[in-house]
């Protein structure tokens, strides 16, 4: 019998449903997309004023939205710990019935921390779309005006070998310039630190070497 020859590159890249949830305001929709440690630059957010899209490595999250948001003012910002999404709705008004059209989400649940009946919202509610309810902290909030570029960072981390080679965050000045600085400060040497009766603060443990072998 003859065989049915497959080319790879005809397959389809499967992709994974991350987990997520959702609240929502008479004009805003909060959405949390919970895949730590993204890559800005990789990750690709698209809003139009009926459908949301959302991909990144093997992740995606696409659905129409229940109702029109204005994809113009919409925002997002992408962290070491998930993804967070606001959603400007086209026209405030009652409570939409459920975040898509369509059959349901997978893996998409309530944000209960996040989540007000509509007659329990005040005028000062705290839901706020200006400050994201901090969202940014310091990170960059992307936008459909604003996308997010190469080597453009959230959080990064770095290992302690590493944090003390770039300076220990101090401007990068290397630890040999400060030891020279602080002995011109006072004629000699640093002064002694008080002894501790902690015996957990004796000494630092030694930091890795390049090569992964503990260091001395």
């Amino acid at each position: 019998p003859g065989r049915v020859q497959v080319d790879d590159r005809d397959k389809t890249k499967m992709t994974k449903a991350p987990n997520a949830k959702w609240a929502q305001r008479k004009d805003k929709i909060f959405l949390t997309i919970n895949i730590p440690n993204l890559d800005p630059a990789k990750t690709k957010i698209n809003v139009t004023p009926t459908n949301f899209s959302f991909t990144s490595d093997e992740w995606s999250l696409v659905f129409d939205t229940f109702g029109e948001v204005n994809p113009d003012e919409c925002k997002w910002t992408i962290g070491a710990r998930d993804v967070t999404v606001l959603l400007v709705r086209k026209e405030e008004g009652e409570y939409w019935d459920k975040l898509q059209k369509g059959a349901k989400i997978q893996n998409m649940t309530v944000d209960w921390d996040k989540w007000k009946d509509e007659d329990e919202v005040a005028d000062d509610d705290d839901f706020d779309s200006s400050g994201m309810q901090g969202m940014g902290g310091g990170m960059p909030v992307y936008s459909p005006t604003t996308p997010a570029k190469p080597k453009t960072s959230t959080l990064n981390c770095v290992s302690n070998a590493e944090f003390l080679r770039a300076g220990g965050g101090m401007g990068g000045m290397d630890m040999a310039a400060l030891q020279q600085m602080m002995g011109g400060m006072g004629g000699g040497a640093m002064p002694d630190m008080p002894d501790s009766d902690d015996e957990d603060d004796d000494d630092i443990p030694g930091l890795e070497a390049d090569d992964g072998t503990p260091g001395k």
